[in-house]
């Protein structure tokens, strides 16, 4: 902010010639005039000043006999001074800027961030259904409802903020936890397990509940059921409802699994030479400035966008592709031991961080890793705490079922 507002003051570079400098420097600080980038050349001080301050420093200058050789004039005020006779260049520099406030006005950018399920482009192509287009006023983006709209159309995004920053619209959104065990049903159903275990925490929105904390449950069994039992004063069921089941249920499982990798294995050996090419995107429309490389075998490509900006937030409609191509010849290794068995610690690590990412708990882990002439095998086994609930359409209650149900648990007539 500062350096903006030295550029449109005007500053300038001098050297400060003078038997005792410091004096005066010091006296400048005491009367508030700015001096930054402070520099020593034999006996004389080289500094920056803003033009009003170098204004204001000339009676300190005639107080301490001080001789100010001015270097270089810079900012708007000495821009406009130096080309104060042409006044077609001025009026084109105004109207450049005009034009650039006025597209700074419009969305020209689309980020999605967060998504893992939903592509970014099918996310952008709802966002522009829905009317906000390359191109649209940025007043007339109402993010709240934008918000709204996303959390309706894709079910498993749980959470979402839309943010428009200069030129940019800035999408972040974060999905369901573990989009099996969530209800989406629209019609009568039941809770059931999707694996077996030991559970943990449940908690019952809607429905009757089979079971309760600590009882083990087999995988497809059923934890609440959408049937609704109303009795009467004596106990006896007078009539049975369906509504949709619901509610929260987490259990501790174990989780075997195996990893096994050939110890050979092929990488890429990248030549030095790199080609580049490049393309300007102007308000959504894709401009080559270079004949694009096609890509082929034994080829990688990487292509960077860079957005054209004012400050840190403040986007242009422009943006400057590039494209990186690489030659590569494949190349065969092979892990030793050693490596090998830091390779499969490593596997089981992703996987695991994997697994907390998605809110499951590890609770415990045990692992065997066999290294062998030409593989490497890692077996185990991990328990867990996860949700482990999962609607299935309703059935009807086996009577070991509703007699595990307690009138109080039910609703009384």
């Amino acid at each position: 902010m500062q350096a903006i507002k030295n550029i449109i003051g005007g500053y300038v570079k001098v050297k400060i010639v003078s038997n005792c400098p410091e004096r005066f420097i010091n006296l400048c600080a005491k009367q508030d005039i700015e001096v930054w980038d402070l520099t020593r050349e034999n006996c004389d001080y080289m500094c920056y000043m803003t033009r009003k301050g170098f204004q204001s420093s000339k009676q300190l200058q005639e107080k301490t006999n001080t001789k100010m050789e001015v270097l270089i004039k810079a900012g708007l005020p000495f821009f406009l001074c130096k080309y104060r006779k042409r006044k077609l260049f001025l009026i084109g520099i105004l109207l450049c800027m005009l034009m650039l406030f006025g597209l700074s006005q419009f969305v020209w950018e689309i980020n999605v961030y967060g998504n893992t399920s939903y592509t970014k482009e099918d996310i952008i192509k709802y966002i522009e259904r829905e009317s906000i287009k390359l191109g649209t006023l940025k007043f007339t983006v109402n993010c709240a409802k934008l918000e709204e709209q996303l959390r309706q159309k894709y079910e498993e995004i749980a959470w979402v903020s839309c943010s428009i920053e200069g030129c940019r619209l800035s999408v972040h959104i974060k999905e369901t936890l573990d989009k099996d065990t969530k209800n989406t049903s629209s019609v009568p159903c039941d809770i059931v397990a999707l694996k077996s275990g030991t559970i943990t925490s449940m908690i019952t929105q809607n429905g009757t509940p089979l079971c309760k904390k600590g009882d083990k449950v087999k995988k497809g069994q059923t934890l609440i059921t959408g049937n609704i039992y109303i009795y009467s004063d004596s106990n006896e069921v007078l009539e049975t409802h369906q509504i949709i089941a619901d509610g929260e249920i987490w259990a501790k499982t174990k989780v075997d699994y195996q990893c096994v990798f050939n110890r050979s294995y092929y990488t890429k050996e990248y030549q030095k030479k790199k080609s580049y090419t490049y393309a300007l995107i102007c308000c959504g429309n894709h401009i080559s400035l270079m004949p694009k490389i096609k890509q082929k075998e034994g080829m990688d490509q990487l292509t960077e966008q860079y957005p054209l900006k004012l400050g840190k937030t403040f986007y242009l409609p422009l943006c400057i592709e590039r494209t990186t191509t690489r030659r590569f010849s494949p190349v065969r290794k092979e892990y030793g031991k050693r490596e090998a068995y830091e390779k499969a610690e490593e596997k089981i690590a992703k996987e695991i961080k994997k697994l907390k990412k998605k809110g499951i708990k590890v609770l415990d882990q045990k692992s065997t890793i066999k290294v062998t002439d030409s593989q490497c095998r890692a077996e185990g086994y991990l328990i867990l705490e996860e949700p482990i609930g999962k609607i299935r359409a309703i059935r009807p209650l086996t009577k070991k079922q509703e007699e595990k149900i307690k009138p109080t648990e039910a609703v009384l007539w």
